[in-house]
């Protein structure tokens, strides 16, 4: 083999051996690379290795991963459509997604709440401490939380509707639970990098539902087995209660509410309302209207149908001296119902008592209330705690 040959084999050997050495390099890059992306970041496709989907409540479920948690929350004015996503994970997990999921690290270390479920929630948790700010200290019945107010460990931000954002802020809340309305009333939260969790428990229809929205707002502490457990005694409690006017041979007629602004909102007949007339043994006037909120009507409509309801329900924020005289000052056509001549109207006064804010968690209670005004043989020991009747 002459000198030439043998240069030239030497050249192809060396250029081999540089396209190995480039090949796993190369190599080596892409697995690297791919160890990496895969801890930052996560496949929307991912399969969970289980889903919770709630017994009663419609709008929302959990899905859980072997790192984490994903939250949905159904919009309760678009059926099928999403209204927020949640990704819960630990602190430590740096991974991210691509989406329009709102990304939170659990459990949760602090908090603002602006509505009462939202603080009923965290005291059947014992999570009140967390709790750095809430509106309007005055409309909630909590005295863990007015204490904390009193000695600053809590923030006031003042009213739902028009709450201070820069005591807000002050605040260092690490999630601000919100309740949903059709138009985006929390804009300035989101400016201010906050997450918003929005609870919609206030939009269920079932009295169980609401109440196992526990479960949705436990786990961004991840408390999710106690939880269930709270729940699973109040759904036990509840339909217990029920089960006693199965059998009832009478069901009085009742309606709910009064003029405001001119017009008189009526709750549909899979309203919420109407779920526990019904469960307390109750026929309620309005049962049969196709809807779950409710629709304004004038006051000649209502009398057309309610004048001779057996019962009246009014819920009310409003001092204690409310009673059938300041009634009739409202509206003298108050008095020509059969309820008011018959000293039948019971009275909700969210003032005096939790009603919006324990009362989500104790329906069997408020159910209690009900059926011992509607047949109070049923339950002749049983002490009212959220529906009693009007002042005379």
């Amino acid at each position: 083999m002459n000198r030439y040959s043998i240069l030239q084999k030497d050249k192809f050997l060396i250029l081999r051996r540089l396209l190995l050495i480039s090949f796993s390099i190369g190599f080596v890059f892409i697995l690297f690379n791919s160890c990496v992306q895969s801890n930052s970041s996560k496949s929307e496709n991912e399969i969970a290795d289980s889903v919770w989907k709630p017994k009663y409540a419609k709008g929302f479920r959990i899905e859980y991963f072997s790192d984490y948690k994903k939250i949905f929350i159904n919009d309760p004015w678009d059926e099928g459509k999403i209204l927020a996503k949640y990704i819960l994970k630990a602190s430590e997990n740096d991974f991210h997604f691509s989406s329009d999921f709102t990304v939170i690290n659990v459990p949760c270390t602090s908090m603002a709440c602006l509505f009462a479920p939202d603080v009923a929630f965290a005291n059947q948790l014992n999570l009140i401490p967390l709790i750095k700010a809430c509106s309007s200290i005055d409309y909630f019945h909590n005295s863990k939380l007015h204490n904390q107010v009193l000695e600053g460990k809590t923030m006031d931000v003042g009213p739902s509707e028009n709450f201070n954002i820069e005591k807000l802020m002050a605040s260092n809340s690490s999630v601000c639970f919100v309740s949903p309305f059709r138009e985006n009333r929390y804009q300035k939260i989101e400016e201010a990098g906050i997450p918003i969790v929005i609870n919609a428990c206030h939009m269920e229809e079932d009295p169980l539902a609401r109440a196992e929205w526990l479960v949705f707002y436990s786990a961004f502490f991840n408390q999710e087995a106690k939880a269930k457990n709270i729940f699973k005694n109040i759904e036990e409690q509840y339909l217990k209660t029920k089960s006693l006017v199965v059998d009832v041979p009478n069901r009085p007629t009742i309606f709910s509410g009064k003029l405001f602004q001119d017009v008189w909102y009526v709750s549909g007949g899979k309203s919420y309302i109407s779920r526990l007339f019904g469960d307390a043994g109750a026929k309620y006037i309005w049962h049969d209207l196709p809807f779950g909120g409710s629709e304004p009507y004038d006051l000649e409509i209502i009398m057309s149908k309610a004048l001779s309801a057996d019962f009246w329900l009014i819920q009310e924020y409003i001092d204690a001296g409310y009673d059938y005289p300041r009634l009739a000052s409202e509206n003298i056509k108050y008095s020509y119902f059969d309820a008011f001549r018959n000293k039948n109207i019971i009275l909700s006064n969210s003032k005096l008592t939790p009603y919006y804010e324990d009362g989500v968690l104790e329906p069997h209670l408020i159910l209690k209330d009900l059926i011992y005004i509607f047949h109070p043989n049923l339950l002749p020991h049983h002490k009212a705690k959220y529906i009693k009747p009007l002042k005379k």
